[in-house]
């Protein structure tokens, strides 16, 4: 494979910096294992031998992170025959080899992971390869801006993984102002839980389809637990409920 280098410019790309740090350290060693062409192979094993050789990752885990890259556009994932491979979107290359090691995106393949019309939403990233193979990157602006009430859940949400992938979802809720009241009420106090302050935190695309804004603060969200209130209360309770019993009791007598 040959050398490539990274320019500076690749530091202000607005899609890489959306990604997770496990999707775009996969990104920058997809980069060096791609053939002259862009393309690689993309069945899972093959990627995590060629990727992380010396990293405990399941497939499953390289699974996901693929999605986070296609879900980008900084890839394309696609299948041409009975095998599915990578290819990185505007790759400007002037390469050595006369062929490339694997066949061409084109109108025959099928593209996984695309949008409704079938194609990438944006090619933000251009991977432009000369002489002895310098890689730069043009940032362009994403064909479909976020709109203000995404951008204010985003900047409130403390997992900030996906982005993408999280505005697709909310885009279909078809957010309004009522929805977006119980969501930014709901974050209140789950950003103040015991669980999110530990840092787990669902993936923001998972918090929205399963609707975690409709979940219920726990006690420790509420107030202070003191464990001896709790007995008293219950304890009341149960003295409350067995009055109430004789007092039944002795109507009907």
């Amino acid at each position: 494979m040959p050398t490539r280098y990274l320019k500076q410019g690749i530091c202000d790309s607005e899609s890489i910096d959306q990604l997770s740090p496990l999707a775009e350290n996969l990104y920058y060693r997809l980069l060096v294992n791609v053939d002259d062409f862009g393309r690689i192979d993309s069945r899972l094993p093959v990627i995590r031998a060629r990727c992380f050789p010396l990293k405990d990752f399941t497939t499953k885990k390289i699974k996901e992170l693929l999605r986070e890259l296609a879900d980008s556009t900084l890839v394309i994932l696609y299948r041409s025959g009975d095998c599915d491979y990578i290819q990185f979107n505007k790759w400007c290359n002037k390469p050595r080899a006369v062929n490339s090691l694997f066949p061409e995106c084109d109108t025959d393949a099928i593209q996984l992971y695309a949008d409704v019309n079938g194609t990438p939403t944006n090619l933000p990233v251009t991977v432009t390869v000369t002489g002895t193979v310098t890689v730069t990157e043009t940032v362009t602006k994403p064909s479909s801006s976020y709109d203000d009430s995404f951008l204010l859940f985003w900047n409130s949400y403390p997992n900030k993984t996906g982005k993408g992938a999280a505005w697709k979802t909310w885009k279909k809720l078809k957010v309004s102002d009522s929805l977006l009241t119980s969501i930014k009420n709901a974050l209140t106090w789950q950003l103040k839980s015991k669980q999110w302050k530990e840092g787990y935190v669902p993936n923001p695309t998972t918090y929205l389809n399963q609707s975690r804004w409709e979940d219920e603060p726990s006690k420790e969200v509420e107030g202070k637990f003191d464990p001896m209130e709790y007995i008293m209360n219950k304890n009341k309770e149960n003295d409350n409920a067995i009055e109430r019993d004789i007092t039944n009791d002795i109507r009907l007598l």
